[in-house]
């Protein structure tokens, strides 16, 4: 089993237009489904924490990219050539709001599980994950982190918690903190959402 500390981010993309010209997910020209895919997610899955449930961003994990799948160098990309698949398990959010500046304070918790075939050898993946803020059908923001796995020798499971640094939401004129959205997810390619769609990998 393996346990990764709070992480430091990789790098920040922000961008007020639509999901249209958004790069979260390279082959995701998201446009106005996010909305759709993130209760496909299972908003059941993550929740705002605080007594007052109304007062905080909705969180979830967006179904496309709930799942990542890496394969042996050369090998078939089908389940033959599976080196390791890392699933993103839990998504929980708790905030607080100050009514006064109109200011939410998000902290997201993101767990994940990865698994391999049998090995004797030990092993250290790196994959790396998005955390974005939405409103509607925009992508008001948008961290990257990286988390790892480390599998001792035999070991088949590895697991990790994330904390990434806090989400402010400044308000924006007429609107409320439900207004707003916080989708996770790993960054993938083309071939990989494709991959997961293929073979049925959305959430856990």
């Amino acid at each position: 089993m393996g346990k990764v500390r709070r992480p430091a981010p990789l790098r920040v993309e922000k961008s007020a237009g639509t999901l249209e010209k958004s790069s979260f997910a390279p082959d995701i020209a998201m446009k106005t489904r996010l909305s759709l895919l993130a209760l496909m997610a299972g908003l059941g899955l993550s929740g705002c924490n605080q007594p007052n449930l109304a007062l905080c961003p909705a969180g979830a994990i967006l179904a496309d990219t709930a799942s990542h799948t890496l394969f042996r160098p050369g090998a078939p990309t089908d389940l033959s050539g599976e080196v390791l698949t890392a699933r993103i398990t839990d998504f929980k959010t708790n905030c607080t709001f100050d009514k006064q500046v109109g200011r939410v304070y998000s902290d997201v918790e993101l767990s994940f599980r990865a698994t391999r075939p049998p090995s004797a050898d030990p092993a250290h993946y790196n994959l790396d994950y998005f955390v974005t803020l939405s409103s509607a059908d925009r992508i008001l923001d948008k961290k990257m982190y990286r988390v790892g796995f480390d599998f001792a020798p035999g070991a088949t499971v590895a697991t990790a918690e994330e904390n990434p640094p806090r989400v402010t939401i400044d308000l924006e004129r007429t609107h409320q903190p439900t207004d707003y959205q916080l989708l996770a997810g790993f960054q993938l390619t083309e071939a990989e959402l494709n991959y997961n769609r293929r073979m049925g990998r959305y959430l856990p």
